[in-house]
């Protein structure tokens, strides 16, 4: 009759403490444990005191070992384990200078082992262990330097300094973490958190969120967005995109150009508080010029409201409003005023004696600018398909300020009427005519004081009139 012992994985049997006295069978390594009953794992039953590999050693398991692995004390398990290069403590450059390594209790001999005492690792003789250069999977260590480390190349295991094992993988494997435990170089997604402090020479590429304090010095490529993800600068256009560009001083620009929005083509001040948008040159002989039309006010009374044209000089005899008109032709400049009933954007037609259009002439009597005088053109009449029938009126103003019409051209007729008594001019006698008007033409009358006639010229002789 066969006996058969309890049974299971090496990784099972750790994680039991099997009574005194009871067998404990390994499937995975083929070995054999005897239970005290406070042991965990209990102890091996092995008879074979021959080692040729790594994975001979009882605390030592190179299952599934990868190239550049090393290995590494599993406490979970109770033994060496293979493992990535990146999940030892890069900043040790040998054995002493790790936390859990103790050298200096017991002297390290020849075929000597790590061996955890519960605290640490110690050094600890191995009956009938052979050096490292003897085990098969194991090469070059016959002559290791100070702080070498085993590490798997896919054969065997080799010993490298650790500059060497970390080579291929030290730019792009191991994160760089803060005091406070913030992970500022994140080779898993190649990212760097935190802030920078010092000059940074070469090129930036990626994203850069928070602030930057200091001077930049260098190129930006590419585009600007604003926080609601629209687009202020157009790196691939160079264009300024911003709805609005607020500024405390000045914005230079070889040429700006309007468009869109709401009011397209609007240049206004930002304050309500401020009432005037100076436009000027920096040199005083300078002049604004615009090369099309220049429009005050607008047709539509919502986005254009009504506007004032006003000229301010303070020159003797100098020009406020100045035309020229250079044309091959009789033609010349003119102020033409456009009159309706109704409002901008629905115009109706004038009626007679509607006021057209004036000009106006006004003087200051110490509180404010009043009315001296002008002319005026008003419709008199039916308005008609090619024309609106007009008088035109020349007038001052009497004492209240309202206007006093003292010469009128009617419409169709021609009439030239005076709103008040006609004079003419008054010479002394003939010989005083004749020195004013050398060259008279028919028609013209005057007031000769001498025998008190008026006199009309009829193109060869002045006539007495009565």
């Amino acid at each position: 009759m066969a006996l058969r012992l309890r049974r299971g994985t090496d990784a099972e049997r750790l994680a039991i403490t099997p009574a005194e006295g009871e067998l404990v069978y390994t499937t995975d390594t083929k070995k054999v444990y005897i239970g005290d009953g406070s042991t965990v794992g209990g102890n091996i039953i092995d008879t074979d005191t021959t080692v040729s590999e790594l994975n001979d050693l009882s605390d030592v398991s190179t299952a599934g070992v990868a190239d550049n692995q090393i290995l590494k004390y599993n406490s979970d398990n109770s033994r060496f384990e293979p493992v990535n290069i990146s999940q030892v403590n890069q900043g040790a450059t040998n054995l002493d200078e790790l936390n859990d390594v103790d050298l200096t209790s017991n002297p390290v001999g020849v075929g000597a082992v790590l061996v955890n005492d519960g605290t640490n690792y110690v050094p600890t003789a191995k009956t009938g262990l052979l050096s490292l250069e003897d085990l098969t999977g194991v090469f070059g260590v016959s002559d290791p330097n100070f702080g070498d480390v085993l590490q798997y190349d896919g054969f065997n295991f080799t010993a490298q300094s650790p500059a060497d094992a970390f080579l291929e993988q030290q730019n792009y494997k191991i994160n760089i973490v803060a005091d406070n435990s913030t992970i500022m170089v994140n080779t898993d997604d190649a990212s760097f958190t935190g802030d920078l402090t010092g000059d940074v020479v070469g090129n930036l590429i990626g994203n850069a969120i928070g602030n930057h304090s200091g001077t930049f010095d260098g190129d930006v490529t590419g585009s600007v967005f604003g926080d609601d993800s629209t687009m202020i600068v157009d790196g691939v256009n160079s264009i300024v995109n911003a709805v609005d560009v607020e500024s405390t001083g000045r914005i230079r620009s070889e040429g700006i150009q309007l468009s869109g929005g709401s009011f397209p083509n609007l240049i206004q001040t930002h304050d309500a508080s401020v009432t005037s948008l100076i436009l000027s040159t920096a040199n005083t002989s300078g002049v604004v010029q615009s090369l099309r039309n220049v429009q005050i006010g607008g047709a539509n009374v919502t986005s254009n409201p009504d506007a004032t044209l006003t000229t301010y000089t303070s020159t003797a005899q100098g020009a406020a409003v100045m035309v020229y008109h250079s044309v091959e032709g009789d033609g010349g400049a003119a102020y033409t005023f456009l009159r309706s009933r109704g409002t901008k954007a629905a115009p109706t037609l004038v009626q007679s004696g509607d006021t057209l259009g004036a000009y106006t002439a006004t003087g200051w009597n110490g509180a404010g600018f009043k009315s001296a005088g002008g002319l005026r053109i008003l419709s008199a009449g039916t308005v008609e398909a090619n024309r609106v029938p007009g008088n035109v009126e020349i007038f001052t103003t009497d004492a209240a300020g309202a206007p006093e019409v003292g010469l009128s051209i009617h419409a169709d007729t021609l009439t030239t009427e005076f709103g008040g008594a006609a004079q003419l001019v008054s010479y002394a006698d003939d010989a005083a005519r004749d020195a004013a008007i050398t060259s008279p033409a028919a028609g013209m009358m005057i007031f000769n004081a001498t025998g008190t006639k008026f006199q009309g010229y009829t193109g060869a002789a002045w006539v007495d009139l009565n």
